[in-house]
């Protein structure tokens, strides 16, 4: 589009919302943007503001999903990995260790909770341990930060 991502402002005032949610938007944003927007959101928020989004995410347990479901098919970088070369955003999926680390602190909100999707899967059954369930639903992991 015509606005560039990162940097764009969102245009309202400091402490103006309290809940932001984006699905599948992420998935299809570079590093750099994502964690723009996620500053800015640290701005419009009120205190303990939460945004609640959609990522693709990997891990250990999940890296040999992430590569045979087609998601993370292809390295980017170190780590982040991609569905189609050619079209690096149709789908990003990221280490997510180093997602939490130089993304979600860096901008100042915290996760209260990751959920798997069935995109690339659960295969340590970690939903149904922290949760008490699985998410058959959910595709894309699903996100919650709080301020």
């Amino acid at each position: 589009g015509s606005i560039q991502p990162n940097i764009y402002k969102i245009p309202v005032s400091a402490q103006s919302y309290t809940f932001v949610s984006l699905f599948s938007v992420f998935t299809h944003m570079h590093q750099e943007e994502i964690l723009h927007y996620l500053k800015e959101f640290t701005r419009v928020f009120k205190p303990k503001g939460k945004v609640v989004a959609t990522v693709f995410l990997y891990n250990k347990e999940r890296m040999k999903r992430a590569i045979e479901s087609g998601y993370g098919a292809f390295e980017f970088n170190e780590h982040t990995r991609i569905k189609d070369k050619k079209d690096p955003l149709f789908a990003i999926v990221y280490d997510e260790e180093w997602f939490i680390e130089n993304i979600i602190k860096k901008s100042g909100l915290n996760v209260e909770k990751i959920i798997y999707g069935t995109a690339i899967g659960d295969p340590a059954d970690r939903n149904s341990k922290l949760y008490g369930k699985k998410y058959p639903h959910l595709f894309q992991d699903l996100i919650v930060l709080q301020l």
